[in-house]
């Protein structure tokens, strides 16, 4: 009894030591509440930096160092914000064109249902060093403006956010490497607003359910 009680207490401890050392945050699950009769065409413009007053920076607990890395730029493009809404509106039944498709292309602008823009503000993201392993901890702020294609009126705004931290890509340890830091930081802003984006939708589901059918009983 009392090697099986022992047992119990170094495998708790190696878990315990094991979930400090390899944070992990996980995706939320996919937004099921959401129920479209019929598809939408939406137009998505680029998502942007919404301001400059985000932070990088490299923090190692095993050299005790602090290393303020580049910010973020205002107003430059942020593709994995983009792509990463453009999967999670066609995961609930949208068709997602970007503005040059659903504006120039014969046939589709009059197809147009909405029009969605929206800005990220990633607010903090740094990668830590620590003995046992390398991660990213960050925090991120998701916008959206949905408007109808039509009377060009705002018809919904959200807004969002999500922290959290992820083990970095073991294949690309290399922290020095600018490529390394970008792609660990696209791993991180992917899960942060997919989460960001699933919370919001999931907490406003029932007024959007009614808005996007309105717009559908508009269109009959």
């Amino acid at each position: 009894m009392l090697a099986r009680d022992l047992a119990l207490l170094v495998f708790a401890a190696i878990a315990g030591c094991s979930s400090t050392l390899t944070p992990n945050n996980p995706i939320e699950p996919p937004i099921t509440s959401l129920s479209l009769n019929e598809p939408r065409n939406i137009a998505l413009s680029p998502f942007r930096i919404q301001t400059n007053q985000g932070t990088r920076a490299f923090l190692s607990s095993q050299f005790r160092a602090h290393r303020p890395m580049e910010g973020w730029h205002a107003g430059r493009e942020y593709p994995i914000a983009t792509q990463t809404v453009t999967e999670e509106l066609r995961s609930l039944g949208m068709r997602v064109f970007n503005p040059t498709e659903g504006l120039l292309a014969p046939g589709i602008r009059e197809t147009l249902d909405f029009l969605l823009s929206g800005t990220v503000q990633p607010i903090r993201f740094e990668i830590h060093d620590i003995p046992a392993g390398n991660y990213s901890e960050a925090q991120y702020r998701l916008n959206l403006k949905v408007v109808d294609a039509r009377s060009g009126e705002t018809v919904w705004e959200g807004e969002s956010e999500a922290q959290g931290l992820l083990m970095n890509d073991p294949a690309i340890m290399s922290i020095w490497m600018r490529a390394s830091i970008a792609r660990n930081e696209d791993r991180m802003a992917h899960l942060l607003i997919t989460n960001a984006f699933r919370s919001m939708i999931r907490a406003h589901s029932e007024e959007l359910n009614q808005v996007f059918s309105l717009r559908a009983a508009s269109r009959r």
